[in-house]
């Protein structure tokens, strides 16, 4: 039996877990077409909350109901190829002009004759676009543009969002869904030139509850063609801790423990999950760690004193009493200005935990906020009641591969930092 598990990014898993309200809203949108604010929508969350996934699967959906879905990342080249994206999937309906016309004649010791295509270039990226959409409105379809991994460095992408509010301000049918990390999207957001997406619909990604953790998982066993006892799903359910990704790997390594069974078993599920958190390790917690500057590393290093969630007054004092060290007698006064924007917006970014993987109770799971902050600061005003537990602070806690990169002065192999 093939295993129904899909722990890949962006591969539409069988079962969306605890999208539901997202997913209902935005195909509403769509069906209501232009004026309706949710056809112009931005994904932010930590990686592996499913941001690539749920834009493919909304992709999807909207190709069902007769819009025409372009899909690209945020890279150099974006806008050509969602122009030419765009004439490729409305091939059905857009006749695209390409008779050849006579360019030139050359008579001399042989003679030569030229031909071009009777469609001059289009002089800007926005005509193109608007003579497609032109096309398209004649069938009464929409287009729907999907960018994933939004970045604010990106001309292309102040360029899209600059021509795009043109398409609205037209009334046209079209609709932009965007997803990226939050402290991009944030980035993105600060250019004046791109206000216009301030006014965007925003869904904040975060953890999913074990009740739809566990529909999901259960449906995706069943359709594959096998069973799972209650005791085995509730360990598996135990150890995704709410992370859409976790829940891919969970099931696809128990699945592959025992695949000639009819029921995937707990011992399936204990076994494939020592897998499932090396996975999750090396693919989430190492790429999201060697993307931190220094200035982030001995922030959240000063967290590691904190046996909850921490303030920044408390991280402040931490700084100050490290500030003169046998490499640095000078003494360094610690602000708020002194911690990076990216170390900030960290500070407010979903990112759902598993004590399980990290082996650190950090509190009541049943009393959990339904989206923490990946790495939980606050300012010494906030109320202390309203301190959320961090994933990142659960991972540098608990993770003693991440302590000893906090430690010497090199992490091995993929980054150099220094706390």
């Amino acid at each position: 039996m093939t295993n129904p598990f899909t722990p890949t990014f962006g591969v539409i898993p069988a079962h969306m877990a605890g999208r539901e309200h997202i997913i209902s809203e935005l195909i509403r949108a769509l069906e209501a077409g232009p004026g309706d604010p949710g056809l112009t929508t931005i994904l932010t969350g930590a990686r592996g909350t499913g941001k690539t996934a749920l834009l493919s699967y909304l992709a999807d959906e909207a190709s069902s109901r007769g819009w025409v879905a372009v899909n690209v990342s945020a890279l150099p080249g974006m806008l050509d190829e969602i122009l030419q994206q765009t004439l490729k999937h409305s091939s059905h309906l857009i006749e695209r002009r390409g008779a050849l016309k006579l360019a030139a004649i050359k008579v001399a010791d042989l003679a030569e004759i030229q031909f071009q295509s009777a469609d001059n270039d289009h002089p800007t990226w926005r005509i193109g676009m608007e003579e497609a959409l032109d096309k398209l409105a004649e069938t009464d379809a929409g287009l729907l543009i999907t960018v994933d991994e939004v970045r604010e460095d990106l001309d292309e992408m102040v360029q899209l969002a600059s021509v795009f509010q043109h398409f609205v301000r037209d009334r046209r049918r079209v609709a932009l869904f965007m997803a990226g990390l939050p402290t991009h999207v944030s980035g993105l957001l600060q250019n004046k030139s791109v206000s216009f997406l301030r006014r965007a619909n925003f869904h904040e990604l975060g953890v999913v509850s074990d009740f739809d953790i566990e529909q999901a998982m259960r449906k995706t066993i069943e359709d594959g063609g096998r069973g799972v006892s209650p005791e085995a799903l509730s360990r598996a359910v135990q150890l995704t801790e709410g992370f859409p990704y976790m829940m891919q790997l969970v099931g696809y390594r128990a699945w592959n423990e025992s695949p000639e069974r009819n029921d995937v078993t707990l011992e399936d599920v204990d076994s494939g999950g020592l897998y499932a958190r090396n996975d999750l390790q090396r693919k989430v917690f190492d790429t999201t760690f060697c993307e931190l500057s220094k200035g982030d590393v001995r922030f959240l290093a000063a967290m590691l004193d904190d046996e909850g969630p921490s303030a920044l007054a408390d991280i402040a004092s931490v700084w100050k009493r490290r500030a003169t060290t046998p490499r640095n007698t000078k003494s360094v006064s610690w602000s708020k200005a002194s911690l990076s924007t990216t170390a900030k917006e960290r500070c407010a970014s979903p990112c759902p935990c598993s004590k399980t993987i990290f082996g650190k109770d950090w509190g009541n799971r049943t009393g959990r906020p339904r989206t923490r902050p990946i790495f939980s600061a606050q300012h010494k005003s906030q109320p202390q009641g309203g301190k959320a537990a961090g994933f990142g602070l659960g991972v540098l806690r608990g993770c003693e591969m991440i302590r000893r990169r906090l430690m010497p002065d090199s992490c091995g192999h993929c980054c150099d930092r220094r706390p």
